[in-house]
């Protein structure tokens, strides 16, 4: 058997590791032979319990967190190799990877020199199923995620441990178009890649629909009739639909940055303009007759009236 084949075995192996207790370090307790169940707490030793429950009954998941909660409240070591032993059941292998090395930081002096040597083969051998991802991106402050998990910003530090298998990557940033894109990672290997953001364009697209419309205008510009589709640039706009006989249409709309916005419109009659033709039209009329009573008022008299004959009383003349 070589040297790898030898390192997966015994990592194949690190799950008896968590079915029962780990046992102190020879120079981290006053109490020889001590377990994490004796040593353990209040809330810290309910949870270390609650684990080992989980993982004996297959649930991964559930006793990580268990196990994850008792360090919290304890900060013992040792249960950092239990949430491996959870994170290799769930075949999580770069996070196994940084918590066996988290271990061995935090442990420290206490690891005896075959604890420290099981770990240190523990690692190797991780190490086939997993890559060192060199991820760069040509704009700062990006957000890296693998398979839905936050792994950084950009400029990247480090390159980041990725799982074996097909990876999905994502980078993103306010103002910019996501990038997405798979990766296959076939372990033991390092991966370079390289990101382009380009900038997400200011626009928005607007939708009008105005059935009998005979203009759509849009800031002060003629645009369409009846129906409106267009790209317009995110931001504040002036809207006005009109026709004849109707109510003008008007609106200030905001448009964001990618966004769809549909308007269906239904333009009013406008009742007063019916009134204004009336009254115009009654107007007209009202000003020919008065022409026409005006021409049959003042107009000369085409046949000379008959004079009357009679008498002038005495006095009511002046003479010359």
């Amino acid at each position: 058997m070589t040297r790898s084949a030898r390192l997966l075995t015994k990592f194949l192996l690190l799950t008896s590791l968590c079915s029962a207790p780990a046992q102190v370090w020879a120079q981290g307790s006053d109490a020889p032979g001590a377990t994490l169940a004796s040593e353990l707490k209040g809330p810290a030793a309910l949870d270390y319990n609650a684990g080992r429950l989980l993982f004996r009954d297959r649930d991964y998941a559930g006793a990580f967190v268990k196990f994850q909660h008792a360090y919290e409240l304890s900060k013992d070591p040792r249960l950092l190799w239990n949430m491996a032993a959870c994170e290799k059941n769930l075949r999580r292998y770069a996070r196994l990877l940084r918590l066996v090395e988290r271990y061995q930081r935090e442990a420290g002096a206490r690891l005896s020199e075959q604890e420290q040597k099981e770990a240190n083969e523990l690692v190797r051998a991780v190490r086939q199923l997993v890559s060192r991802a060199n991820i760069t991106v040509n704009e700062p402050g990006a957000r890296i995620l693998v398979d839905g998990e936050l792994v950084g910003q950009s400029p990247l530090k480090e390159p980041v441990l990725v799982d074996l298998g097909e990876r999905k990557i994502r980078i993103e940033k306010p103002g910019f178009t996501p990038q997405d894109l798979v990766q296959e990672v076939t372990g033991a290997s390092d991966i370079e890649i390289s990101v382009t953001l380009q900038r997400q364009p200011h626009e928005a697209q607007l939708v009008v629909s105005a059935p009998g419309a005979e203009a759509i205008e849009l800031d002060g510009r003629l645009v369409a009739e009846n129906q409106y589709t267009g790209k317009v640039s995110s931001g504040k706009h002036s809207l006005r639909v009109t026709a004849s006989g109707a109510k003008p249409y008007k609106a200030e709309i905001v448009l964001r940055d990618g966004e769809t916005r549909s308007l269906d419109i239904t333009l009013q009659k406008d009742r007063g303009s019916g009134l204004t033709a009336l009254w115009i039209t009654a107007g007209a009329v009202a000003a020919a007759g008065l022409g026409v009573g005006g021409y049959f008022l003042f107009r000369p008299s085409e046949t000379n009236a008959p004079t009357t004959v009679g008498t002038i009383p005495p006095g009511q003349v002046q003479l010359p």
